[in-house]
């Protein structure tokens, strides 16, 4: 993943700083106020209901956003307009090449869908 990363002509090096230096600075270090927001939300009370198609991405071994709680959410979760839950087996918090096909496979379909 850090290989793609620093490859791609698509990224500048500011890019690349914002990513991986002042934008997890921001919200891990400097911003108290959205750890508490973050904290104190819950879209079990909050978003019972979303009126557009919703698909959840998750990896399975995912420690910063927890794969049974997604499960449950998206069990509970009403969306009229379709919602699917998209297991990635080999990852955590972010997709690794295991699952580079699954992840453009499911984009792929979401773009035909709507």
């Amino acid at each position: 993943m850090i290989k793609g990363t620093f490859t791609p002509p698509d990224y500048s090096l500011q890019n690349l700083y914002k990513a991986f230096i002042s934008g997890p600075q921001f919200s891990l270090i400097k911003s108290q106020e959205l750890k508490k927001e973050i904290i104190l939300t819950n879209f079990f009370d909050s978003v019972k209901s979303i009126d557009i198609p919703v698909y959840f991405i998750q990896g399975k071994y995912d420690k910063q956003t927890n794969y049974e709680l997604a499960k449950q959410y998206y069990e509970l979760l009403d969306a009229p307009n379709g919602k699917e839950f998209i297991t990635l087996e080999h990852s955590a918090h972010y997709p690794n090449t295991l699952d580079s096909t699954l992840m453009n496979d499911t984009i792929k379909k979401m773009l035909q869908n709507h």
